[in-house]
C-alpha cells in the first residue's frame, strides 16, 4: 500500500517542530485518514501513537474504546480527532475506524454532504499533489463545517455556475486547470493551484448572489471577503511556514490590501491564477466529471433497446430531460393528529410505467433512490412505478441536474433556498423548531406550490 505524500522540508529555515499540530486551534474537531505508527499501550488502558498524515505526523492519545485494540502499527484509520485545551500538541481520538486508502491520496476527508463524487475525487487528487504546508492551509480552512458546507453547495455567481454546487465546480475546475499547467517548479504550481481553488472562498459568507463579470477583466480580483476568510488559517500557517504564508497571501491579495512591491515572479504567478479562475467558470466539470465517474465505475443497467453494446452510456442531460418531462420537485408538508406540528420534506420523484427506465436513470445518476409500485387504478393499462428521492438524496440529485433544467429550474432553485434558509437537517432540541424558521419553510412550501 502506498503511503500518502510525506512531509517535505519547508522552504523557510524556521519551521516549527509542532507542525502540523499548530494548524488546529484548541477545541477544533476534525476528521482525517492516516497510518498508525509507534503504537503503545500505557497505564490504565491509555494508548499513545503517531498518526502519519500527508501533512506530517500527529501525536494521538486514546483509550481502548475510542481506538480499538485490533488497530496497531501499520493500520490505516479514519479518525475523528479533537485538540483539547490541555496545553499539549497531542490530539485526542473521539472515534476511529479501519479503512483502506487509495495510493498517494491526501489525508483530508470531507465531513459535510457533497453533491459530486467525481468532483470530490478530483479535489482530493489535487490536494495530494501539494506540499504539506499548502495542504495544511486547506485543512485549516475546512475546519469550519459551515464553510465546508457552503463551499460544496453554494452557487458561484448570478452569471456563471448559477446552481447549487456551482462554487465547488468552478473552484475545482480552476484548480484542475492550474494543476495541469506547466510551471517553473512544483512549489509554484502548488501555490497557483491552491490560490485558484480558494480564490472565491469568501463567497461562503456572502448572503447575496452577485455577478462575476463586474469584478474586472482581465485582472479578475478575488472575492472581497476572501482575504478576511483566509486571515486566520494564514496566521496558523505562518507559525511554522512564514515564507509560504507570505507567498500565498501575495497571490490572493485584492486591490484593497496593501502588500509589499510585487516581484516579477509574483506577478507572473498571479496571471496564471487569473487565467485558471477564468477557465474554471465554465460548466465543463459538471459534465466531464460525471461522465468520468460513469466510465470509471460501469454500472449494470437493463437492456432497453437491444444488446448492451448498442446502447449509449448514460449522461446527466438525458436523466435531467426525464425529470423535466416525468419528474416532480416539491416540498411536502406532513400533518399529524394529536397536536403535533406539521413537518416539511424535500422530495424529487419520477413516475413511469417502465421500471427498466427508472432503474437505468437511478443507476446512471449513482444516487440511491427507491422504486415503488403505485397502486393500480381502473384507468391504468399498465403497472405504474415511482422512483423517489427524499431529503439529502433529493438535494444531491437536484444539485446534479440543475445546470440542465429549463422548465423546472425555478423549482430547483427554490429547493436550494429551502435547503439553506430552512436549515434542513438542523436539530432544535426539546423546544422544537423556532417560529421564524417554521415561517420560512411555510413560505417556501407555498412558493413551490405556486410554481406547479
Amino acid at each position: 500500500m502506498n503511503t500518502p505524500n510525506l512531509p517535505t522540508p519547508a522552504r523557510s529555515s524556521g519551521v516549527s517542530s509542532c507542525f502540523p499540530a499548530s494548524l488546529f486551534p484548541e477545541d477544533a474537531v476534525f476528521t482525517v485518514v492516516g497510518e498508525v505508527r509507534h503504537w503503545r499501550l500505557g497505564w490504565a488502558g491509555q494508548i499513545e501513537c503517531i498518526l502519519r498524515l500527508s501533512i506530517g505526523d500527529l501525536v494521538l492519545r486514546a483509550n481502548r474504546d475510542t481506538l480499538p485494540m485490533e488497530i496497531g502499527d501499520g493500520s490505516w484509520i479514519r479518525a475523528k480527532l479533537m485538540h483539547r485545551r490541555d496545553g499539549s500538541p497531542a490530539m485526542h481520538v473521539l472515534s476511529a475506524v479501519a479503512t483502506v486508502p487509495g495510493p498517494g491520496e491526501t489525508s483530508w476527508v470531507p465531513v459535510s454532504l457533497f453533491h459530486r463524487s467525481a468532483g470530490m475525487r478530483e479535489l482530493r487528487r489535487i490536494l495530494s499533489t501539494l506540499e504539506p504546508g499548502l495542504q495544511g492551509l486547506f485543512f485549516s480552512m475546512m475546519l469550519d463545517r459551515k464553510v465546508q458546507r457552503q463551499f460544496f453547495w453554494r452557487p458561484a455567481a448570478s452569471d456563471a455556475n448559477c446552481y447549487p454546487g456551482g462554487l465547488f465546480d468552478a473552484s475545482v475546475g480552476a484548480a484542475t486547470f492550474a494543476n495541469s499547467a506547466k510551471h517553473a517548479n512544483p512549489h509554484d504550481r502548488g501555490l497557483v493551484t491552491l490560490a485558484s481553488l480558494l480564490w472565491d472562498i469568501g463567497k461562503v459568507s456572502d448572503g447575496q448572489l452577485r455577478e462575476d463579470r463586474s469584478r474586472g477583466w482581465p485582472e479578475v480580483q478575488p472575492h472581497v471577503t476572501t482575504r478576511e476568510r483566509l486571515k486566520r488559517p494564514l496566521e496558523l500557517l505562518a507559525r511554522s511556514h512564514p515564507e509560504l504564508a507570505r507567498e500565498f497571501a501575495a497571490l490572493v491579495a485584492g486591490p484593497e490590501t496593501p502588500i509589499a512591491p510585487i516581484t516579477n515572479r509574483t506577478a507572473s504567478l498571479r496571471r496564471l491564477v487569473h487565467r485558471a479562475v477564468h477557465e474554471g467558470r465554465g460548466p465543463f466539470l459538471a459534465t466531464t466529471a460525471c461522465a468520468a465517474s460513469t466510465e470509471a465505475k460501469p454500472r449494470a443497467v437493463p437492456d432497453l433497446v437491444g444488446p448492451a453494446t448498442d446502447r449509449q452510456p448514460f449522461c446527466i442531460a438525458f436523466g435531467s430531460a426525464v425529470i423535466e418531462g416525468e419528474g416532480c420537485i416539491g416540498i411536502v408538508k406532513q400533518r399529524y393528529k394529536g397536536g403535533r406540528k406539521e413537518t416539511y420534506r424535500l422530495v424529487c420523484s419520477i413516475t413511469q410505467n417502465n421500471r427498466e427506465l427508472l432503474e437505468f436513470v437511478r443507476d446512471g445518476f449513482g444516487i440511491g433512490g427507491r422504486i415503488y409500485n403505485v397502486k393500480r387504478r381502473p384507468f391504468h393499462t399498465k403497472q405504474v412505478y415511482v422512483l423517489n428521492y427524499d431529503g439529502k438524496k433529493a438535494m444531491a440529485l437536484i444539485a446534479l441536474i440543475t445546470p440542465y433544467l429549463i422548465r423546472k429550474r425555478a423549482e430547483a432553485l427554490t429547493a436550494w433556498t429551502y435547503w439553506e434558509e430552512g436549515r434542513v437537517g438542523a436539530r432544535f432540541g426539546p423546544k422544537g423548531m423556532p417560529p421564524e424558521l417554521r415561517a420560512i419553510r411555510e413560505r417556501l412550501y407555498l412558493k413551490m406550490r405556486s410554481l406547479k
